[in-house]
């Protein structure tokens, strides 16, 4: 069992680090076909839902950690599992 709740941090880590490095990715290192096409309104828009999902995955490994040490034997991560699923 602690083997399974190590994966499940570790995994949350992982996507937190990706989230913000692919939030962090600079748009101008696209080609200029590229933002032809793309409305500027379009990339703030995802830029915006990005750092929602930075947001709502560091709230997910908070409420994890809390839940890890607090729960009683057998409940369920419910809170953690919210913010994941808003994260996603």
């Amino acid at each position: 069992m602690l083997l399974i709740l190590l994966g499940v941090l570790i995994l949350h880590l992982i996507i937190l680090i990706l989230l913000i490095v692919s939030t962090a990715a600079s748009v101008s290192s696209l080609s200029p076909s590229v933002l032809s096409v793309c409305p500027p309104d379009w990339i703030q828009a995802v830029q915006a839902l990005m750092i929602l999902s930075v947001l709502f995955c560091f709230f997910s490994l908070i409420a994890f950690l809390y839940q890890l040490f607090r729960l009683v034997k057998g409940g369920r991560f419910f809170f953690t599992a919210i913010f994941q699923i808003l994260a996603s």
